[in-house]
């Protein structure tokens, strides 16, 4: 087995690697995030904010691919250093996209072996940068990548560890009705005192987008009541980032298999708008937007992720993913799914020693994590 690397530097060079990546997805289990229109709509954009290198592994054909992003980072005030991350860009405003159950894209078989080897190339590759920042890797990706760090003796720090969240749709019966549902006592409570007070005059509707237009139409409301929300609470919003809306709107566009976009109405007013990502039997929520009531009785999240998930199960999907990272809802509607960790590895230096060293005074350092841990 070989790995081969090569620069992205044109548009030649990234139709060689679309061509490559979609062959190889198309013989391999992958996730959303890896799915070839998902690699297509974030490259144009990521080639004009990064280095770009990919990384292919050969055991006669082709049976693994990563791509990987480098750019100037800002640790401190004032000092900033060279950082190389996984299947992102290192160019934050970019990378606000935000990759989950990260990994490179490999065949089965391959997995274990192929991430040691992409790992310890992209070691040898970059023998000058001060980072390594591996971002919502599963459990198998983070076992190869601390093996690969213990190797070479290079420290690894955890910078985050958590859960994403998720309902079994497949279960009979399991979000047929906010009564019978698999949830607590007073999600159940919340969830029926919410749809009677929605419905006391009009009925409460699912509508998903089904051609560009209907698509665009819900977009437009979702990013609208999302902002609203956001700013009241004096913040910005995703949408007021342009390179987070330009990626989702080529994806929604180039790609509409991937993407779902339900609105949820009681009557002809909207009291939400999910954008989800779809792909093998699962809907993945990925950003709403809501109509908050002063009367916190209405519970607008609940009601549409809750109506969503009717909605997938009676279209046969298996699972409602509701993704990394705490949030009250997701507790409140699904289960701990998988374990994602995001772990900076950095080489020793005379640079990255006095950045440790800074971060320690101020009381900033991440815990240490070695392989077998």
């Amino acid at each position: 087995m070989q790995c081969e690397t090569n620069l992205l530097e044109n548009g030649e060079t990234v139709d060689h690697l679309v061509a490559d990546w979609t062959k190889l997805a198309a013989s391999t289990s992958h996730t959303v995030f890896q799915a070839p229109g998902w690699i297509k709509a974030w490259l144009p954009l990521a080639i004009t904010r990064a280095k770009l290198t990919a990384f292919r592994v050969f055991d006669d054909d082709l049976v693994a691919c990563a791509i990987v992003g480098q750019n100037k980072v800002r640790k401190l005030p004032g000092i900033h250093i060279h950082e190389v991350r996984l299947s992102e860009s290192a160019d934050d405003l970019l990378d606000s996209i935000y990759v989950e159950y990260n990994r490179p894209l490999c065949k089965p078989r391959y997995q274990s072996i192929c991430d040691r080897l992409i790992f310890k190339q992209l070691f040898d590759s970059f023998p000058n940068v001060g980072s390594f920042v591996f971002r919502n890797i599963d459990n198998n990706t983070r076992e190869s990548l601390l093996e690969c760090t213990y190797d070479v003796g290079w420290p690894c720090y955890l910078v985050e560890e958590g859960f994403s969240w998720a309902t079994d749709l497949s279960t009979d019966g399991e979000v047929e009705s906010p009564q019978t549902a698999q949830f607590s006592k007073n999600t159940r409570a919340q969830l029926q005192r919410s749809i009677r007070l929605y419905t006391e005059t009009e009925p409460l509707t699912v509508t998903e987008a089904k051609d560009t237009a209907q698509r665009q139409e819900i977009w437009k409301k979702l990013a609208e009541l999302h902002q609203a929300s956001w700013q009241k609470r004096g913040k910005t919003g995703v949408f007021g980032n342009s390179d987070f809306v330009e990626f989702h709107e080529r994806l929604i566009t180039d790609s509409p298999e991937l993407v779902s976009l339900l609105e949820i109405r009681a009557g002809a007013k909207t009291i939400g708008c999910l954008y989800n990502h779809i792909h093998d039997g699962t809907s993945s929520s990925y950003q709403s937007g809501f109509l908050y009531e002063d009367d916190n009785r209405f519970k607008p999240g609940l009601v549409s992720h809750y109506l969503a998930m009717r909605h997938y199960a009676d279209l046969g999907y298996t699972a409602y993913d509701m993704m990394y990272g705490e949030a009250r809802y997701k507790r409140s509607l699904g289960k701990q799914y998988q374990k994602l960790s995001t772990i900076e590895v950095t080489p020793p230096g005379l640079r990255r020693n006095a950045i440790n060293f800074l971060k320690t005074l101020k009381g900033g350092t991440f815990p240490r994590i070695q392989y077998g841990s």
